[in-house]
């Protein structure tokens, strides 16, 4: 009789290397102590402690954007949710305020620490630490959002965590348990995590540990669960409707637009490209491709991250999507690239050279503009401190606009009371806060437009302007346009919601 025939050989040990099918337990640590662990990652934690130092100087740089004055707005008024996402971010910009003051560095400063934070423990635990640290510090999703303060960084740690106690198992589920508070706690992504949990593990859950990490997680997001309660839902209202367009929120309007359909799915694919740069994102969709198949932590790494990337995927047919909603997907992804074949690897290490370049270019870009680029991403860091200051110099307030982004730059740049009169634009935060009593004299901002304001008519006696504020960048291009009005004799009638089809 012949010899038994040889293994056959699927698609996936082209991709994976081989021996990675270990149970997570079953992975012998390459360390036996906690100080040899230190010193054989010495040249990782060399890596982190340069990536801190070169988050820091560039994130004490450009202005805030919006989004972040914005969140800082929240961090004056701590509360225990918001109306657009749970609140982690406010607190970390106001436990970094506290310490280092009112610049941009101190808004951004916990946040750089928490992004690299995310990097480290992600390659602690990997088989293969560098390209792990390498691919998550360098890709431009992680590089550029690493120095800004968003939610998606304590989202980003919060996973991170998880990640590095759910393959040490056993009473590290305790630790899964903080890391998916702070996920949640950071944004509703983190959501997600619950399910993923048990579909990525599914033999741990007869013991006990992972239950007491699930309660210890469910304690600590008590008090946000209360608050939204009390708020009748309106963060996963608005959250369902912003991302998904399901509606269900009277202050959301997402769910009236048409769907984007396979156009949404090309714009999602051609953002992932962008920001994860198209080798490595080819790296991960390899990945995904066959990780399924595999067993112990590979397969692991595929739950938690290819659901994730599917999801929002799906969700971008539905409506329009923002390219770093994924972001959580790539976290675990970058564990998976260190159990890929050589040959894999090998591509991963380019794309990782060209993602590295990438970042880079536009770092320095946004520190000093090389070029001019259509729709520039980067003016946004621009404009803030510029109309800020400008309305300060009318020593005028209340200040009301038209939309939080101008308000909330008001509030950081000029220190004036301001807020957003109620119509038919974005919901926000600032039509769940008290509004100012009734003035006499104010101010009101708008983005630059032809059409004159008629409803201030209606409000004030006397209108003055409008006054024209531009933000030009060092390439003199225009980051921002907006028209001041003076008013005085107020008249009634704020807070109130304009008649339909009327705009402030």
């Amino acid at each position: 009789m012949g010899g038994s025939p040889a293994p056959r050989t699927g698609p996936r040990l082209r991709v994976i290397a081989g021996g990675a099918g270990r149970a997570p337990e079953d992975q012998p640590g390459p360390f036996d102590s906690w100080v040899e662990r230190i010193e054989g990652y010495r040249w990782v934690l060399l890596l982190l402690g340069l990536l801190l130092v070169a988050r820091l100087v560039v994130a004490s740089r450009p202005g805030l954007a919006a989004d972040e004055a914005y969140y800082w707005t929240w961090s004056q008024q701590l509360a225990w949710g918001y109306f657009d996402h749970p609140p982690l971010v406010a607190w970390l910009i106001r436990a970094s305020t506290a310490v280092l003051g009112g610049t941009e560095l101190a808004v951004r400063g916990l946040s750089v620490l928490a992004g690299v934070l995310a990097v480290g423990l992600l390659a602690v635990s990997s088989r293969r630490p560098w390209i792990t640290a390498l691919a998550c510090a360098v890709m431009p999703l992680f590089a550029v959002g690493g120095i800004l303060a968003t939610p998606d960084v304590p989202l980003a740690l919060g996973w991170a965590l998880a990640v590095f106690g759910v393959l040490r198992g056993g009473r590290w589920w305790l630790l899964v348990g903080v890391g998916l508070a702070l996920a949640i706690l950071g944004k509703l992504t983190g959501l997600l995590l619950v399910p993923l949990l048990v579909l990525a593990r599914p033999g741990a859950w007869r013991s006990r540990w992972p239950w007491l990490g699930m309660a210890l997680a469910l304690l600590l997001l008590l008090p946000w669960l209360a608050w939204m309660a009390s708020h009748d839902w309106i963060t996963l209202l608005y959250q369902a409707d912003h991302g998904l367009a399901l509606g269900g929120s009277e202050l959301a309007t997402a769910a009236d637009a048409p769907r984007p359909g396979l156009a949404g799915l090309g714009d999602f694919l051609v953002g992932q490209a962008g920001l994860v740069s198209p080798l490595l994102l080819l790296c991960f969709l390899a990945f995904w491709a066959v990780g399924w198949l595999e067993r112990g932590a590979v397969r692991m790494w595929w739950w938690l991250s290819f659901p994730v990337f599917a999801f929002f995927a799906g969700a971008s047919l539905l409506a329009g999507s923002e390219p770093n909603w994924p972001a959580p997907a790539y976290l675990a992804a970058c564990m998976g690239l260190a159990h890929l074949s050589t040959r894999w690897r090998r591509v991963a290490w380019v794309g990782i050279g060209f993602a590295g370049i990438g970042s880079t270019l536009v770092l320095v870009h946004a520190l000093r503009p090389l070029w001019p680029v259509p729709r520039d991403p980067t003016l946004e860091l621009v404009g803030g401190e510029v109309l800020g200051q400008a309305v300060q110099a009318w020593g005028v307030e209340p200040v009301y606009t038209t939309r939080y982004q101008e308000a909330a730059w008001i509030r950081f740049y000029g220190g004036l009371h301001a807020e957003v009169l109620p119509g038919p634009g974005r919901s926000s935060q600032f039509d769940l806060w008290p509004r100012h009593p009734e003035p006499e004299h104010a101010l009101f901002v708008r983005p630059w437009r032809r059409s004159p304001p008629h409803r201030l008519v209606e409000l004030w006696d006397e209108r003055e302007g409008p006054n024209t504020v531009v933000a030009p960048d060092l390439l003199l291009r225009r980051a921002g346009r907006w028209q001041v009005y003076e008013l005085r004799g107020y008249r009634g009638g704020i807070p109130g919601v304009p008649p339909a089809g009327d705009e402030p």
